[in-house]
This record gives structure tokens, C-alpha cells and sequence, in this order.
């Protein structure tokens, strides 16, 4: 039989384990159906989300050519986007380190993608000149990037954003220069049209190619200068090819007024040599006074309101807001049908012609 007082220590204890076990029990469902006994984590709706954004990442990779960009290390992030894709299926499992890992690799494809194909654009265009430092340093992280093209991950994808964004500043610089360029060209072409005067004789037309050349500077004004510089090419084209149909035409009235005056003078050498033989008295019919008006004088009035004005510069346009907007897939500054020979070989073919070349 237990002592007195090693009775009342076992008493203590059994008191105690069973305040331990009352504590550690599962709290009873109520009657709301609340309970959280036998809770099971679920995470099927963060999953969702989580793919809903590789899936976006994914999609803009595609887009950009990544898996020809760099076949071997799309084909390894595809692999691991199936068995992603696989375990998010299960709520039990949570996918979000794999996701977001996942976003990381395609976006430094996307970026590495683009930045491969900037860079082509650049060399092919010869633009690297507008921009050589950016060119450089974006040329030296992409060859690192190629030959490192199997280690994907933060650093890949911070290097890869730096190499496309810096591309996108050759390209915006190349443009912004292209385009104040050929803004240029078309106003000089504006006022040889205005000097010939082609706003009067062609009015419709000019006004055509004034608006060419507004619209040029709505685009540049608000980012579009890549779409302002077919503008301000077509504006100068149109300006170009005007002044050399009005000047073929002068011309050709000029020619005809020659000819014109060479008839006359035959016919007064002919009428003066009838007057010797038979001399008409004055105020024979037919025959006007010598201060009578034959022809008004010409009204010039509206030549001095042909012309069109238009701002000699356009609001500038700051580099980065160009880059953002740079979109080389659907490019369409190369040197095709607008350059200088083509203009040349225009205009030559409406003095040759007198039609413009279509």
C-alpha cells in the first residue's frame, strides 16, 4: 500500500494528464457544420491562379520565338511546365515555388528571344551606329547568355531583360534620328512645291500631302515614330513627285506659248506684207483700236493663299516612351520603294513621261 504521500503524487499526475489529454482534443464540430476536425489543406484555387500566370509567361515566350531562339532550354522548361501543370491538378500540393520558377524561365526566353531578334533588325538596318555603347553592352550580355543558355534562372532572366531593353534604345535612338530626317526631307520638298506654286495648280493633291505630313507628326507626337517615318517618306514623296508634274507641265504650256508666238509673228509678217498690197482704212470690221482691252488682267489673289503652313519642328519625344513601343515583328522601316534612288528614278520618270512611275 502506497504512502500518504506518494498517494497524493499519483493523484496530482493522473489529475494532470488528464487536463493534457481534455486540452489536446479536436474541438467538436457545432451545429453550424464549422468544425475543424480532421482539416485537410487545400489548394486547388492558388494552383489555378499560379498556372493562369505560367501559362501568360508561356504564351509571351511562344510569341517572341523562344523555342527557336533557344530550342534546348525551351524544350527543358517545357518538360517541367507538364509536370507543373500535372501536380497542380492534386489540391494537396502547393505549386507556387515551381511556378514562380517557371515564370522566371520563360520570361528571360522571352526577353533573350526578343534581344536576338533586335539585334539582327539593328545589324541588318545599320543602326548600331545611332547608339554604339548601348549596342555593345547589350551585344557582350547575349553572347554570355548564349554560351550559358542551358543555366536558367533570376540572374539569366535579369541579364536577358537588360539585353532586349538595351537593343530597344539603339532602336528608338536609330528611329528618332530617321524620322526628324526624313521630316526634314519632306519639308524641304514642301517648299519646292510651293515655290512652283503647286498648291494652286494642284490643290487637292497638295493638300494631300500636307496632311501625309501632319499626320507624320501626330504619330511622332504621341510615340508612334516608327509609323511617323513612312509618313514624313511618303509626304516628301508625294511633294517630290507634285513639283516635277507642275514643272513638266509649265513646260510644256511654255513650249506651246512659243509656239504660239512663232504662228504669230508668221501671221503678222503675212498680214503686213497684205496691207502693202491692199491697205485696209481704219475702222475696218474686225479690226479693234489700238488701246483696246482684249483680256483682263490676271487675278493673282489666290495664289497668295495656296500655300499651307506647317510647324518647321515636332515635339520631341523621349527615348524610353519610343523604346516601349518598339515592335520589330511587324516592322516596316526597310529600304524598300522610298529611299533616295526610287524618288530619283520618279521624278526622272515624269520628266521623261509626264506620268509618275506607279
Amino acid at each position: 500500500m502506497l504512502k500518504p504521500k506518494y498517494l497524493a503524487l499519483v493523484i496530482s499526475a493522473a489529475a494532470i494528464l488528464s487536463l493534457g489529454v481534455v486540452s489536446c482534443k479536436s474541438t467538436p464540430e457545432d451545429d453550424s457544420g464549422s468544425g475543424t476536425e480532421n482539416m485537410v489543406l487545400d489548394y486547388a484555387e492558388s494552383n489555378a491562379s499560379k498556372l493562369a500566370l505560367v501559362d501568360e509567361a508561356r504564351e509571351a515566350a511562344v510569341k517572341a520565338g523562344a523555342e527557336k531562339a533557344a530550342q534546348s532550354a525551351f524544350n527543358a522548361a517545357e518538360a517541367e511546365y507538364l509536370a507543373v501543370k500535372a501536380s497542380s491538378a492534386d489540391p494537396a500540393t502547393d505549386i507556387t515555388a515551381a511556378a514562380d520558377d517557371l515564370i522566371a524561365r520563360y520570361t528571360g526566353l522571352e526577353a533573350f528571344a526578343n534581344a536576338k531578334e533586335k539585334k539582327s533588325f539593328i545589324d541588318k538596318n545599320s543602326y548600331a551606329s545611332y547608339d554604339q555603347t548601348d549596342y555593345d553592352t547589350a551585344t557582350v550580355i547575349l553572347d554570355d547568355l548564349t554560351k550559358n543558355i542551358a543555366v536558367l534562372g533570376a540572374d539569366f532572366n535579369e541579364k536577358a531583360v537588360e539585353a532586349d531593353l538595351k537593343y530597344s534604345l539603339v532602336i528608338a535612338t536609330a528611329f528618332k534620328k530617321v524620322a526628324n530626317d526624313e521630316r526634314a526631307a519632306a519639308i524641304a520638298a514642301k517648299k519646292d512645291a510651293d515655290a512652283v506654286k503647286v498648291g494652286v495648280s494642284r490643290k487637292d493633291d497638295y493638300k494631300a500631302a500636307v496632311e501625309l505630313l501632319n499626320k507624320g507628326d501626330s504619330n511622332y507626337a504621341t510615340g508612334g515614330v516608327e509609323a511617323s517615318i513612312q509618313n514624313y517618306r511618303d509626304a516628301k514623296n508625294a511633294f517630290t513627285t507634285l513639283t516635277a508634274e507642275v514643272i513638266k507641265a509649265r513646260q510644256q504650256a511654255l513650249s506651246a506659248i512659243e509656239a504660239a508666238k512663232q504662228r504669230t509673228q508668221d501671221s503678222e509678217t503675212l498680214a503686213e506684207e497684205a496691207d502693202e498690197k491692199v491697205p485696209l482704212e481704219d475702222g475696218a470690221e474686225g479690226i479693234e483700236a489700238e488701246d483696246a482691252v482684249l483680256l483682263e488682267e490676271d487675278d493673282f489673289s489666290a495664289s497668295e493663299n495656296s500655300e499651307i503652313e506647317v510647324d518647321e519642328t515636332v515635339k520631341d519625344v523621349a527615348l524610353e516612351d519610343i523604346a516601349e513601343t518598339i515592335d520589330i515583328n511587324g516592322s516596316t522601316d526597310e529600304n524598300v520603294k522610298t529611299d533616295k534612288e526610287v524618288v530619283e528614278e520618279l521624278v526622272e520618270d515624269v520628266f521623261n513621261t509626264g506620268v509618275p512611275k506607279k
